[in-house]
Formats: C-alpha cells, sequence, structure tokens
C-alpha cells in the first residue's frame, strides 16, 4: 500500500483542553506512507504476519498561533522519516467484508519504530487495535459494534499523532480537532434496509483523546450518534451517505462501503 497526500488543517491545539478552550489556527499535514504485509493462515479464520511501514510526515504552512500551541508543549519537530517493524494478528469471521449481515472481525498491530532506522530521534511504539461484532436482529435489520483503538508513544512528534474524526469512527467531527498520542473510540450501528437497493443506518458512540492510560477521564468523553443513507450499487458496493452529530461539531460524511 502506498499513499501521499497533503491536508490542510484547522487546528486549536494538542489534547482535550486545547481543542475546548483554543483558538482555532492553521497549518498543512503532509504524508507518505509505504507498507508491505504478509499473513498467513494460521488455522480456520485466524491469521498472523508481519509488516514494514515507511513513513515520511511534516508539518508545513503552520500559522503563528499554531507554533505557539505547539512550543507550550515543548515541541519544535515539524518533520521526521520512521520505519515501523510489526507484527499482525486477525481473525476475520464475517459472511461479506464489504457489507457484512453476521460475524467477528478482530484485529492487532504492534509496532516498533527504532531510533536507528529513522531520524525522529527516539524509538516509538504504536499499537492499533480494530474488534468489531455483527449479528442480524430481524428482517433486513443487523446489528455492528466497533471498538478501534490507536496507541502512540510519548516521544512520537505532534504531526503524526491520531485524530478524532473521519469518515469510519465519530463520524461528524472535524478530523484534526480532537488529537493527542492515544485516542479510543466505541460505536453501534443499527442497519435497515427499507425497499430495493435502499436502507439506512442510525448510530451511536463514544470517544476519548488522551496522553496516557494512567490519564483517561471518563468526564472528557466525547459523544457521537447521526444516521445515513444506504444505496447498493452491487454485490460488493454500496454507497453511504451519513449525517453525524458530536460536541459542537457536525458534519456530512459521503463514502463507499459500510464505514466499519
Amino acid at each position: 500500500d502506498i499513499s501521499y497526500g497533503v491536508l490542510p488543517i484547522r487546528f486549536w491545539g494538542l489534547g482535550y483542553d486545547a481543542a475546548i478552550k483554543n483558538s482555532r489556527s492553521e497549518y498543512s499535514r503532509r504524508a507518505f506512507a509505504g507498507s508491505v504485509r504478509f499473513l498467513n493462515r494460521i488455522v480456520g479464520d485466524f491469521y498472523g504476519g508481519a509488516s514494514l511501514d515507511l513513513r515520511y510526515n511534516k508539518a508545513s504552512s503552520i500559522d503563528e498561533l499554531a507554533r505557539l500551541y505547539i512550543s507550550q508543549h515543548g515541541m519544535t519537530q515539524q518533520n521526521a522519516f520512521t520505519t515501523g517493524l510489526g507484527l499482525n494478528l486477525l481473525f476475520d469471521h464475517r459472511d461479506n467484508i464489504y457489507a457484512t449481515n453476521s460475524g467477528w472481525f478482530v484485529s492487532l498491530l504492534t509496532e516498533i519504530r527504532p531510533k536507528g532506522l529513522g531520524d525522529c530521534g527516539s524509538t516509538l511504539w504504536h499499537v492499533k487495535a480494530i474488534a468489531d461484532y455483527f449479528t442480524p436482529i430481524w428482517q433486513g435489520g443487523v446489528l455492528g459494534v466497533d471498538l478501534y483503538a490507536d496507541l502512540w508513544s510519548s516521544a512520537t512528534p505532534w504531526f503524526m499523532w491520531p485524530c478524532i474524526g473521519g469518515g469510519s469512527r465519530m463520524r461528524g467531527y472535524y478530523f484534526g480537532r480532537y488529537t493527542d498520542r492515544k485516542i479510543a473510540t466505541a460505536q453501534v450501528e443499527l442497519r435497515q434496509n427499507i425497499y430495493g437497493p435502499f436502507g439506512c443506518a442510525v448510530w451511536g458512540g463514544v470517544g476519548s483523546v488522551f496522553d496516557s492510560h494512567k490519564n483517561i477521564d471518563f468526564s472528557e468523553l466525547l459523544p457521537n450518534y447521526g444516521l445515513g443513507l444506504r444505496i447498493n450499487l452491487g454485490k460488493n458496493s454500496r454507497l453511504r451517505i451519513d449525517y453525524g452529530f458530536g460536541h459542537h461539531s457536525n458534519g456530512l460524511v459521503i463514502g463507499m462501503n459500510e464505514a466499519f
């Protein structure tokens, strides 16, 4: 997998408190990523393997207010190249990966980014975990549950930190407002076929950003809910139009196939 992109980001600072209290600033996040992953079936639907992940990240066009927010955390670095060596475990028992009606999906990536294989000045670690469950509950109705965590070590450069929001989890939040070294989300979604190729979905969930598991504050959980339209375009293709709501945030998401 190879990707490259430049994303202008509205920026309120780092951490939950900054997103609530600070004024808006701006910078651009530039990222190149190239990865190779090998998975081997161990038994049944259980796979294991390894991965190699190369990344170059850079923050540019940083306005003065954004520089102030970053300096308050003692950070000055604006670009970094890192090499990730990972171990992958995967269990996939879904009946259809594009439009799942039943089954489990569990994925765990543990990754180390050695100091000697990059230029960020420190060895980093990274863990990404996903657990999904789907079950039919009545005619045309499917209930899906999604748990997700993206965790980076304390030495990770600020412009590599994960953000709440996007097209799959915490839909309706502006990507980049809530950012920290670690994020975790949970959502439950009901998908219902209405007539022919048309269907709908409603969901609810919560998410959190934090710098350490020791500092998780349940009073800072971010709510998320919304509803959407589904149009089946074929056996393995579905148009998704969602509108999500959150804490002082809402937004439209248009994409292909389900969010999870």
